[in-house]
Order: structure tokens, then sequence, then C-alpha cells
């Protein structure tokens, strides 16, 4: 039960810092409705559960390999500073309601969200070094049932938690304050993408130049 509560609580705490993912969210859910926000919200849960089981199956050999570790970084890098430019570009000047219906344009748009959700959390190394190490709290020898209870349980979180921030920003209050703010919101998101590349960069080139 000590363990559970370690482990549970130090895994909420880090969704409580904001990463890619959140920001990737916050941004979403402002400008789309909350389709696509419950598809983006799936993909990074997905994305969670990915790394999870990679580790219950042996991802902890995963640090024998620094090469594989590093490109993951390097992707990772290239794929913050694609969104941050992506975003950048954007000149969006008010949020409006967005139509529910299902046509072929909006099954692209899902699966647009879907697969920048999913790259957003795999290409985020602090995602394996996190899960690998919280994981390892648990020790070698534990069960099937403890693995599924654990595995179920942070995926559980990552999701009620992204869908609990989407739905906070779509509420009217809060998006009639944000309407006035959401160009400045953008680029701050922009620049945030930028500076995360920048620090996994940086990782990237202490590890090969010490």
């Amino acid at each position: 039960m000590n363990t559970f509560l370690l482990i549970a609580t130090t895994h909420f705490l880090a969704l409580l810092s904001p990463g890619p993912d959140f920001f990737l969210i916050l941004r979403t859910s402002l400008t789309q409705s909350r389709l696509y926000c419950f598809y983006l919200c799936l993909s990074i849960a997905l994305g969670n559960a990915i790394y999870i089981a990679l580790v219950f199956t042996g991802f902890k050999q995963f640090e024998q390999y620094p090469q594989l570790f590093s490109l993951i970084q390097f992707l990772g890098a290239c794929y913050l500073l694609y969104l941050s430019f992506s975003i950048f570009k954007v000149t969006t000047k008010s949020i409006t309601p967005q139509p529910q219906q299902m046509d072929a344009q909006q099954q692209h748009s899902i699966f647009h969200y879907f697969l920048m959700g999913l790259l957003s959390s795999l290409l985020n190394p602090k995602n394996a070094l996190f899960y690998a190490s919280l994981i390892s709290l648990l020790g070698p020898n534990i069960g099937l049932s403890t693995q599924l209870f654990y595995a179920l349980w942070m995926i559980a979180v990552v999701f009620i938690w992204d869908l609990l921030i989407a739905w906070l920003f779509q509420r009217p209050q809060v998006l009639e304050r944000f309407n006035h703010y959401l160009l400045i919101i953008e680029k701050i998101t922009a620049a945030l993408f930028f500076c995360f590349a920048l620090l996994l960069f940086g990782l990237l080139v202490q590890q090969y130049c010490i």
C-alpha cells in the first residue's frame, strides 16, 4: 500500500508539471472542438501506455543502448521544433464554436490530432525515463496482475487528467477570457516547445562532448 501511494503520488505530481503534452492540449482545447481534444488526449494516453508496456516487458534494458535513446531524443527535439514553427506561423484571432457533424474532412482532422498526440507522447524521452524509474520501485519480481493494475491506473490517470485540462479550457467563461489572449498564448506555447527542443539538443551535445 505504501508503494502504491508513493508511485501514485509521484505520477500525479509529474502530471502537474507542464510539458509538451500539456501545452499541446491547451492550444487544441482553445482552438478546436471537444471531439478533437478527446482523440488528442486518447492518443497521448496511448503513447504513455506503450512506454509502460515496454518498461514492464524489459524496457529497463534500454539503458544498455544509449545510441537508440539518443536517437529518440533527437527525433523528439526535431518534432518539438516542427510544432513550434507550425504554431508560431498561425494567426488565430478568436475562438468560435466548432461544428460537430462527422464528414470526411473532420475524420482527416481527427486522425491528424490523434497522430499529433501520439507523436508528442512517444517522442518525449522524459516519458521513457520517468516510467522506467518509477516502475523500478516495484522491484523485478512483480506478478502479471500487479503489472496490469499499475499500468491501467497510470494510463487512466493520464487520460482523465488530460481530459480535465481540455474541458476546463473549453468552458465558455474560460474561452471568453482567453479569446483576448489567444494569440499571445499560442506564441508562448511555440516558444516553450522551442525551448524544450533546445534543451534536448543541449543534452545530446553534452552527452557526446563529455
